[in-house]
């Protein structure tokens, strides 16, 4: 018997079956995560681009579900990879130099990313800050406008809404926009205006009538009435560290505050289309209005 016939089929044993003599051997595929495609969105979020791309690419080429498939392709085409990329690119195989290049074009699209919610979070504030309610020493409510921040989180709303692959921060920002009657061809002339200076009046009374839903929105879930259904919660976590003491009294506040700035928004703004409009938070206020004596507006 000669040994050297049988030494490529040892070497093949040894190496784990499939390989040939001389190969080095395949390393096991792991299988996949739980939640592969949120797993890749966690990664990529905290910075791992690298094996956030490499769980992406799994899922496109291992996942037994084709929509699981589909959405890991959907990913990636928003995250800037050519089609040509998703179908072809290995990083265990690709040179440096290319993987690089991938990488950079990723950061730069999280940049971006991070940037855009920083602004859609400032574009909120701004609307929150531009219609502020306050109780008076009278006990009524006294609702403060600031008009220079009212066009501010106007114009950067539009800047916003303008972007493209912004997800949800665009999206939200074009949901202001429409409650603002603000779409289509209307948004390029108002922001025209906006940088000459000559936005006219229905136009700011309009804007003004949104920030003034976007206030109510928050009254109303702290009141305890819930929410629209698309809006997040702002700086959320209070609640724990108030206790029940804190959260009767942001409860009760919440429906003063509500019921006045809804009475305010009636007597000056009526022609708004915000309240014209179909909408649970407007239903809620008025509902909530009907037994809410003792408060006024002023402006």
């Amino acid at each position: 018997m000669k040994w050297i016939g049988v030494a490529p089929i040892l070497a093949g044993l040894l190496w784990g079956g499939g390989s040939r003599a001389g190969e080095a051997p395949a390393a096991p595929q792991r299988p996949l995560p739980e939640r592969p495609l949120r797993r890749a969105e966690m990664l990529f979020e905290h910075g791992d681009l690298a094996a956030a791309l490499k769980l992406y690419l799994r899922v496109t080429r291992e996942a037994k579900d084709e929509e699981q498939r589909n959405e890991a392709r959907e990913h990636l085409t928003w995250l800037g990879l050519s089609t040509k990329e998703i179908f072809k690119l290995d990083p265990a195989k690709a040179p440096a130099g290319q993987m690089e290049k991938v990488y950079a074009k990723l950061a730069a699209f999280q940049r971006r990313n991070h940037r855009l919610e920083v602004e859609g979070q400032y574009m909120h504030r701004l609307f929150m800050l531009a219609v502020y309610p306050r109780m008076t020493s009278a006990g009524k409510v006294q609702v403060d406008i600031d008009r220079a921040l009212l066009l501010k989180g106007l114009a950067l709303a539009i800047e916003l809404a303008l972007e493209e692959k912004g997800g949800e921060i665009v999206r939200r920002a074009q949901r202001m926009l429409e409650r603002m009657s603000i779409s289509g061809l209307q948004v390029e002339e108002v922001r025209k205006q906006l940088e000459e200076k000559k936005l006219p009046d229905t136009r700011v009374n309009r804007a003004l009538a949104g920030a003034c839903f976007l206030r109510l929105q928050e009254y109303r879930e702290e009141a305890g009435g819930g929410r629209e259904g698309e809006e997040e919660e702002e700086g959320g976590g209070e609640e724990e560290e108030d206790g029940e003491a804190g959260r009767e009294i942001r409860k009760r506040m919440s429906k003063k505050l509500g019921i006045g700035l809804l009475k305010f928004l009636e007597k000056n703004h009526a022609k708004a289309p915000i309240l014209k409009s179909q909408n649970s938070t407007i239903d809620y206020w008025r509902q909530e209005a009907k037994g809410g004596a003792g408060t006024e507006e002023r402006f």
